[in-house]
């Protein structure tokens, strides 16, 4: 009898597992959708740091076998606007690359990620994100 008891004790105590486990990796799952970083920020010293706009997010934003990559619009509002192409690196990273290879020089950039960008799991970003950086000047060098 006792032996009885201690088998459903033990089935009770899985089912509780189970049902925590899968209900607590659902809420981590149902959390709104964030940046962690993004580069390039503030003034920019090198213009070598205005080849790419890079985001990463909090979660997974496209499936690893889907990663798209393509020209013309993406998630990003650049002003100016800015031509160019979008990457994955990741499920988590976006890049634009823009179309000649850098920014131009001596240029406020302000990008925006606009509110209700998802990610593959339904999340969604709540408000715009914005950030802003400037391209160096270029430089008189005399000989």
């Amino acid at each position: 009898m006792f032996k009885r008891k201690q088998k459903i004790v033990y089935l009770v105590g899985a089912l509780v597992f189970f049902i925590l486990v899968k209900w607590g990796c659902s809420s981590v799952l149902a959390e709104e959708v964030k940046i962690l970083s993004t580069a390039p920020r503030g003034s920019v010293q090198d213009i070598g740091e205005t080849s790419a706009v890079i985001i990463s997010f909090n979660q997974p934003m496209v499936a690893l076998q889907e990663i798209p990559e393509g020209e013309g619009t993406g998630p990003l509002l650049i002003k100016p606007p800015a031509s160019g192409k979008y990457r994955w690196m990741g499920t988590r990273t976006l890049v634009f690359l823009p179309q000649k290879g850098r920014f131009p020089y001596a240029t406020d950039f302000t990008v925006t990620v606009p509110r209700g960008v998802s990610s593959i799991s339904g999340q969604i970003l709540e408000k715009d994100f914005s950030f802003s950086f400037e391209t160096p000047s270029p430089e008189l060098t005399y000989h």
